[in-house]
């Protein structure tokens, strides 16, 4: 081609710039014949390209003014992500879900069933299963409860990225770095070619900050940790949030899914966890001053050992975080908790 085109010379009296016009002309036949088009339009089977721009919201912290605080980092981390395509009006799959881990920002390019005749979809991501066979059956085909977008929200996510886990395994840095999942859906669109989709994602975990205030007190006291504990975890955690929209009732979880994680002898950790909705308790007006037969049973709880008078006693300190310190014992996702423990008497002579 190139060739040809330096072998091409101008009439007496044309211009350099009827040369310009029609060189690029030939330049523009060439690309398109070696296919750098083919992506801006639809191809034969209605499939067209486009752009996903993902955007990592901010967590919910605190209880009375709830504000919106910006995760580091780490708690932003994309590794992989599930896209799925749902028609807008029925809530029918228009393509199958794919599977990415290669690529280098938010901005995420993808084929996507091209809309048409008015109609439009609705685009949903699950990020950091790390699993690529998620949503296949073992032929390759899609699993039949990821093909319409009610019950695609009550698949759980795999179970090893259920698990709870510590601030200090988060990232790539750390050998086996974990990332928060997260799950977002975009507004109800036409796809068309090389458009834009912006999907917000929302963690799926909680963020558990519990810190023991004041570690002088405890050592005057002849105070030892001797683990720091987290019980009542589920190991179990889906799509779509378990909430009802009323606090006040707690969801309903399958059975034998309820774990512990144990933080070490140490008097901080952060941990992050599925939600855990276990509503509010009528009538409570103290948690610390509340029956233990008047818990949820399956409320989230932070438990504090320790020994002393030379370790022949032993005593654990146990709270429930929530959305308040009265008798609210949900654990929601995306939000923080920050308990702190403030120990400043033995336990004979403290409720």
């Amino acid at each position: 081609m190139q060739k040809r085109l330096l072998s091409i010379r101008t009439r007496q009296g044309a211009s350099l710039t009827g040369f310009l016009f029609w060189l690029c002309l030939c330049l523009l036949a060439a690309c398109a014949d070696d296919g750098t088009w083919a992506l801006e339009h639809p191809d034969e089977s209605g499939f067209c390209q486009a752009t996903l721009r993902l955007d990592v919201g901010g967590f919910v912290s605190g209880n009375a003014t709830k504000a919106i605080v910006g995760g580091s980092d780490d708690e932003n981390l994309i590794n992989d992500i599930w896209v799925f395509q749902f028609d807008a009006e029925t809530g029918e799959s228009l393509h199958e879900p794919v599977y990415l881990d290669n690529f280098n920002s938010n901005d995420i390019e993808v084929n996507l069933e091209q809309n048409s005749d008015g109609s439009q979809s609705r685009i949903c991501i699950v990020a950091n299963t790390g699993d690529e066979y998620w949503a296949k059956n073992a032929d390759g085909t899609t699993v039949e409860a990821f093909n319409h977008y009610d019950s695609f929200q009550e698949q759980a996510i795999p179970e090893e990225a259920a698990k709870p886990f510590l601030s200090t395994d988060i990232g790539n840095s750390t050998e086996n770095g974990r990332a928060i999942p997260m799950s977002g859906t975009s507004k109800d669109m036409a796809i068309t070619s090389k458009c834009y989709v912006s999907v917000p994602l929302y963690r799926m975990f909680a963020r558990v900050d519990v810190e023991v205030e004041d570690l002088s007190t405890i050592q005057q006291l002849g105070m030892t940790i001797e683990k720091l504990y987290f019980s009542n975890i589920p190991a179990f955690c889906r799509v779509g949030t378990l909430e009802s929209g009323d606090d006040a009732q707690k969801a309903t979880y399958p059975d034998d899914i309820w774990d512990e994680y144990n933080c070490g002898n140490t008097s901080r950790a952060i941990l992050y966890v599925p939600e855990n909705l276990q509503g509010k308790v009528k009538d409570m007006t103290s948690k610390q001053e509340a029956d233990k037969e008047s818990i949820p049973e399956h409320a989230l709880a932070i438990c504090l050992e320790v020994s002393y008078e030379n370790g022949q006693k032993q005593h654990t300190y146990t709270v429930y975080p929530g959305l308040d310190t009265k008798n609210d014992f949900n654990v929601k996702r995306n939000h923080i908790y920050d308990v702190n423990l403030d120990i400043q008497n033995l336990p004979e002579s403290t409720n």
